[in-house]
C-alpha cells in the first residue's frame, strides 16, 4: 500500500542531486533546475534559498502523570547574526504530534553577542509532550545542550 505524505512548505528532499569536490570546494547540482552552486560549513543557504532545519525531542512523559513545564533553556552557539538576528521557533505537541502549538520565536543574538540566553517560560502542562525547533535563518544552527524545569503531580 502506497502512503502519500504532504510536507509543509520548505520541507522535502535536499535540492542537490549530485556533488563533486573541485578546486577546493564541494559543488552541488540542483535537481530542479540544474544550477551548480557551492556548499560548505560557511554556506548557510542553498544557492540563495534558506535551508529549513527542524529538531524534535522524544516524548517527555512520566507514567501518565501530569507534568508542569516551567521553563526550557536551549544552549545554542549564539552571536551568529551578521546582517540581522537569526531566530529559532519552539512549538510543542501534547497529542503525539497530531497538532502543534503556535510557534514562539526567540533570537540567537547578533555577531559578538556571545552570552545570549535562549529560553522559554510558562510552557503549560501535559501528560506527554514533544518539542520541535525550527529555523530557516541563513546562519549556523548549533544546538549544544538543553535544560528543562519540569515538575510532576500525583494525579
Amino acid at each position: 500500500m502506497a502512503v502519500s505524505i504532504s510536507l509543509p512548505e520548505g520541507y522535502g528532499r535536499h535540492r542537490g542531486v549530485c556533488s563533486v569536490f573541485f578546486e577546493g570546494k564541494w559543488l552541488i547540482a540542483d535537481h530542479s533546475n540544474g544550477t551548480i552552486y557551492a556548499v560548505g560549513m560557511g554556506e548557510f543557504t542553498d544557492d540563495g534559498q534558506n535551508i529549513p532545519r527542524v529538531r524534535r525531542t522524544q516524548v517527555i512523559r512520566s507514567n501518565g502523570q501530569r507534568l508542569f513545564h516551567n521553563s526550557l533553556e536551549l544552549m545554542f552557539e549564539t552571536g551568529v547574526g551578521v546582517n540581522e538576528e537569526p531566530t529559532v521557533q519552539l512549538s510543542w505537541s501534547d497529542d503525539f504530534c497530531k497538532t502543534w502549538s503556535a510557534p514562539r520565536a526567540r533570537g540567537l543574538g547578533m555577531e559578538a553577542d556571545l552570552v545570549k540566553r535562549v529560553f522559554w517560560n510558562r510552557l503549560g502542562q501535559s501528560r506527554h509532550r514533544v518539542y520541535e525547533l525550527y529555523t530557516d535563518a541563513p546562519a549556523p544552527f548549533r544546538l549544544v545542550g538543553c535544560v528543562s524545569n519540569v515538575d510532576g503531580s500525583n494525579d
